[in-house]
């Protein structure tokens, strides 16, 4: 706990105006139930900028499903003592991530040539060799010590984005109702360098 609060968390508060039912089940489909009361949207310190502005895209759709007036922004070193977590970013950049990477058993292996995400007997994979337009995310949500956990990283800050866009279409929540899993490829169709819905694709989800 020490080693998160000397590095400087960047928190965003969801504060709770109209107040909906509660789920406990943990899957996309209540995404607007398990985060609308008392959550967390955390970047590291290090993290891109865009990291944060994925956060915004994510606590502005989970606002507007569950009706919602406002969001604040707030500094708050103990918010992963205390509410539900949606943590953005590489466990290089987020220790938060680092964290409950561990507590879900979320792996990556990387060498020269390859990235790979593991988790739950499946993966995906990331040619980094020929990897400057297109790249890989995995987005999770589970349950750790009776409050909603979500994690949203990729390979570079394109693909962690690419997560949190796919997050911002509340149709994808419906979608993947019965899902708490799904990994990610982005590919830059256009080559531009940005990072649009349509070239989000699921590769899988469970």
């Amino acid at each position: 706990m020490k080693r998160w609060a000397s590095i400087g968390l960047i928190v965003c508060m969801l504060l709770t105006v109209h107040v909906a039912g509660s789920s406990t089940s943990p899957t996309f489909e209540h995404l607007d139930d398990l985060f609308l009361r008392n959550t967390y949207l955390i970047t590291g310190e290090d993290a891109h900028y865009i990291d944060i502005l994925g956060c915004v895209e994510i606590g502005y759709a989970i606002t507007r499903a569950g009706n919602v007036e406002e969001m604040d922004m707030i500094f708050d070193t103990q918010a992963y003592e205390t509410g539900n977590i949606i943590s953005l970013g590489g466990p290089a950049v987020n220790p938060v991530t680092e964290h409950f990477n561990r507590v879900f058993g979320i792996e990556y292996v990387e060498s020269d040539s390859q990235f790979e995400i593991c988790c739950e007997g499946r993966s995906l994979s990331l040619d980094r060799t020929d990897c400057q337009h297109e790249g890989i995310c995995i987005i999770y949500l589970g349950r750790e010590k009776n409050r909603n956990v979500m994690l949203v990283w990729g390979y570079g800050w394109r693909c962690t984005y690419a997560g949190a866009q796919f997050l911002s279409e509340i149709k994808n929540w419906q979608f993947y109702a019965g899902d708490h899993m799904v990994f990610l490829r982005w590919r830059d169709s256009n080559m531009d360098g940005l990072v649009q819905t349509h070239e989000i694709h699921v590769e899988e989800s469970c």
